[in-house]
């Protein structure tokens, strides 16, 4: 998968890498054009016969059946990007994801700031990769705008975690 990524554009920032005895490979690639955010591939055995709760290193913390307080999974992650289109054309290249929607200004704008996204996702579309620019010309300045110029560039703005019900979670 790393070096698929990398042929479709991806920047490596660690090469496929594993341990003696633990049957796992990690690796990295830049997420967004000019961002420290990475895409972390992860695969092997080593993921689903307990012999490695997470990553090298990682020691689990907490009892294995603590509660979960009703948090399923990671809905999704969100990117901040100055430039669109080019930032989802680079991680269509470099991952092979889908267009899963699109909204623009006009659908989840104020009359005083707006955004214009795109949302990937995976194969399966159990992965979804949103990604929001700017948009100029409104009263006040546009919150992602703010965003890059805080974070000095694009970066992830949230996770979201899934529940089926919020309010006992």
């Amino acid at each position: 998968t790393h070096k698929q990524a990398v042929a479709g554009g991806a920047t490596s920032r660690a090469a496929p890498r594993s341990a003696p005895g633990i049957d796992y490979t990690v690796a990295e690639v830049t997420m967004y054009n000019g961002s420290d955010a990475v895409l972390r591939f992860i695969s092997g055995s080593a993921l689903d016969d307990d012999s490695m709760p997470f990553l090298p290193g990682y020691v689990a913390a907490g009892k294995p059946d603590a509660p979960t307080f009703g948090i399923q999974r990671m809905d999704h992650i969100v990117g901040n990007v100055p430039d669109l289109l080019s930032n989802v054309d680079h991680m269509i290249a470099a991952t092979g994801f889908h267009e899963f929607a699109e909204f623009t200004a006009e659908d989840v704008g104020t009359v005083d700031s707006g955004l214009n996204s795109m949302v990937l996702a995976s194969n399966n579309e159990a992965v979804l990769l949103p990604m929001n620019e700017p948009t100029t010309g409104g009263k006040r300045k546009s919150q992602i705008l703010t965003y890059l110029e805080q974070n000095r560039g694009p970066g992830v703005q949230h996770i979201a975690l899934k529940t089926n019900d919020i309010f006992a979670t």
